[in-house]
């Protein structure tokens, strides 16, 4: 009994870490927009996510599924520091179900954390999709690797990079617009060289989440591509938009 108390006191205290630090990062992503006159020029815009940006420098907090990684894989080593003793010195018991729970979790847990700091779960960026399939991913990530970027593609195609929340929508904005040859999704600025997704999630990376493309100018000009954007997005909602929040956004 004073086990089970002990256990349950401990998944009430991941339960208010992970509270916590949801709090905290609430307080962080609070959109501010009330604070800034509605922007009516690309300038001025641009002048308003500067100033944000600047604002927002300092450490990062962990995001909320690191913290409730971390307090899984700790309640399950507290778990296993009590049953594994307990398995040795008393044989199979009815303690062996909760014991391999407790495994998994730790597992579970382990392999969630590392991919969150990119120690497994690389992407091989020579395998991704080429323009055979309409995606741009392959020559983007050789540009990628290779530290470039570049404004025009080989076969002369314009190249443009958006960011505009979770890249799977503002993807598909731009897919529908008559012009635009290929399209693909990956990372922008940031400090860490080829995050993962989990990476990026964990909001340690500094990166936020974008499109690449590549456009005729003919059919299509990129003042227009840049209003498409700018209809889709709030550029004064810090680390928002529409109903997904992070620092990736």
């Amino acid at each position: 009994r004073c086990t089970r108390r002990i256990h349950t006191c401990t998944y009430m205290l991941a339960v208010v870490v992970a509270a916590a630090g949801f709090a905290a990062r609430a307080r962080t992503l609070t959109p501010e927009s009330s604070r800034w006159p509605q922007p009516h020029t690309l300038a001025r815009r641009r002048q308003l996510q500067v100033a944000m940006l600047e604002e927002e420098a300092g450490p990062s907090l962990p995001s909320i599924p690191t913290v409730l990684y971390t307090a899984l894989g700790a309640t399950a080593v507290y778990g296993l520091s009590e049953k594994v003793p307990r398995l040795l010195s008393d044989g199979p018991s009815e303690a062996l179900a909760p014991l391999a729970l407790d495994v998994f979790f730790f597992g579970f847990a382990c392999v969630s954390l590392a991919k969150g700091m990119g120690l497994i779960g690389k992407i091989d960026y020579a395998a991704l999709d080429g323009r055979d399939v309409g995606s741009l991913a392959k020559e983007a990530g050789a540009w990628a690797a290779a530290g470039e970027v570049p404004t025009q593609s080989p076969d002369g195609f314009e190249v443009a990079t958006f960011a505009g929340g979770c890249f799977w929508g503002t993807e598909l904005h731009f897919q529908r617009i008559p012009g635009v040859v290929a399209t693909c999704v990956g990372y922008t600025q940031g400090g860490v060289p080829a995050p993962t997704y989990e990476q990026v999630c964990s909001g340690t990376t500094g990166h936020t989440e974008a499109l690449q493309l590549l456009f005729d100018p003919s059919e299509c000009s990129y003042e227009s591509l840049c209003a498409k954007l700018l209809s889709t997005v709030d550029p004064t909602a810090r680390n928002r938009v529409g109903n997904d929040r992070g620092t990736q956004y």
